[in-house]
């Protein structure tokens, strides 16, 4: 809501609510990391080969990862920021930012699929659908950026930023009420698995 705010006020005038941008800007970069750890944990068997997280075994594994999903994402919101307004950038992630972006987002894709390759072959049959979901959802979210910044460059300069936030934001949406629908739906292929 404060990114739409902030966009339509920004139309409007050229200036927008950084207030609004800079707020817009902290609370999806909290989501990323919300969803982001998230589809690890499931790529790496939580809710299908294991039920309860165990904070001994996991914060080997996972400490170190969610630094570094945290770190990334705190990164990427800061430098949205660099150079605003400058006459070369035609959305956020414009340049050398958004090169950076794709880069680590594909490293963070790449642990999903290593997690993923590892639980596969481990988890029950009857959890398999449900895996299989997640799989397909979770690459969708974390190469949402890469693939939406790439695709930004096959239009004019002046309909990026929208594309990027419109497709951007849709994928997310999309990705998060599938999740939140498996979790909590009583006819889901995540019920089913148990």
């Amino acid at each position: 809501m404060c990114d739409l705010a902030h966009s339509i006020k920004y139309r409007s005038d050229g200036q927008g609510m950084v207030v609004f941008d800079v707020i817009g800007t902290i609370l999806d970069m909290l989501s990323e990391c919300t969803m982001t750890l998230l589809l690890l944990m499931l790529a790496n068997g939580w809710m299908t080969r294991y039920m309860k997280y165990d904070i001994d075994d996991g914060l080997e594994i996972y400490a170190p990862l969610f630094m570094l999903v945290i770190m990334v994402h705190v990164m990427c919101g800061a430098l949205s920021f660099i150079e605003n307004d400058a006459h070369h950038k035609y959305h956020d992630f414009h340049g050398w930012v958004g090169y950076a972006l794709i880069f680590i987002k594909l490293i963070i894709a790449g642990i999903f699929a290593y997690f993923a390759a590892y639980t596969n072959e481990r988890i029950k049959k009857a959890s398999r659908p449900f895996f299989n979901q997640i799989l397909a959802l979770g690459a969708l979210y974390l190469l949402s950026d890469p693939l939406v910044i790439l695709t930004s460059f096959f239009l004019d300069e002046w309909n990026r930023q929208w594309y990027y936030r419109v497709m951007d934001q849709g994928i997310h949406i999309l990705t998060q009420s599938y999740i939140l629908i498996q979790l909590s739906g009583k006819q889901s292929s995540y019920k089913k698995s148990f």
